[in-house]
């Protein structure tokens, strides 16, 4: 295994580097918990360590394993998330990831298992999922990828790695945005609303930014209306949103836009 010589990752620098000397020195831990907000690199990340560990070029991102893993085809890793009809992470689901742990590696030395919201897992799914992390195989890998690391149980939590992943600065938010070629009037836009997450930026790109412009219209309807009405219609709205903070967010930046 070559050593990738950059990893093509906008921030994260002090996570990047504890990876790569973990994998440099033979140590990297067989468990580890991924946490950050929704888009802000964390399988990016994740997504570069395991082309560093599996391609036997270094990572160059041209080869069939880099291509594979970049596509979540590598047939070495399984990736499990939430099931859409239940929005949780069953039981049944985990013990396939625990069968899939225990069949011999066939094209390299590891076997990894990638869950991704975390934090969805039911109880008997973490449950099943502590006993592989109490006495995992010396060749398994496991990564859990969470918004909030305290959605997960202290016993999963304790036998895992942290990483915690921060949004991006302001500064490295425009190189991102400059380097992906974006239109330069919807910088000031995309750098506000995506606060700091590359994902969620790419996510708004995709949509047009029509749920953005959607607030605004509403925003700009209901200034133009009667003020008492404006004010209970927001207040409806904050309530039926307080659980989502990206949506209250963007409310709140099309007012002040405005």
């Amino acid at each position: 295994m070559l050593p990738l010589k950059s990893w093509p990752v906008r921030g994260h620098g002090r996570q990047i580097d504890i990876l790569r000397q973990a994998v440099k020195a033979d140590k990297l831990a067989q468990s580890y918990i991924f946490y950050g907000p929704h888009g802000v690199g964390k399988k990016q990340v994740l997504r570069c360590l395991l082309q560093e560990l599996f391609c036997a070029q270094g990572g160059l991102d041209n080869c069939d394993v880099c291509r594979a893993i970049s596509s979540s085809h590598y047939q070495e890793i399984l990736y499990i998330s939430s099931e859409v009809e239940s929005s949780s992470i069953s039981i049944d689901s985990i013990r396939r990831g625990i069968d899939h742990l225990q069949i011999s590696a066939l094209h390299g030395a590891y076997r990894v298992l990638v869950v991704d919201q975390a934090e969805l897992l039911t109880i008997e799914a973490a449950n099943s999922l502590l006993k592989v992390l109490e006495e995992p195989a010396s060749n398994c890998y496991i990564f859990l990828l969470a918004e909030q690391l305290t959605s997960l149980p202290m016993t999963i939590r304790s036998r895992c790695q942290l990483l915690k992943f921060l949004p991006l600065s302001t500064t490295e938010m425009t190189e991102w945005l400059q380097q992906e070629s974006i239109d330069q009037r919807l910088h000031q836009i995309i750098q506000t609303v995506s606060l700091g997450r590359p994902g969620r930026a790419k996510e708004l790109l995709a949509d047009n930014l029509s749920a953005y412009n959607q607030l605004t219209e509403r925003s700009l309807t209901l200034l133009a209306g009667n003020l008492s009405k404006a004010m209970s219609v927001l207040s409806s709205w904050f309530q039926e949103l307080k659980k989502s903070e990206e949506n209250i967010s963007a409310i709140k930046i099309s007012w002040l836009q405005i």
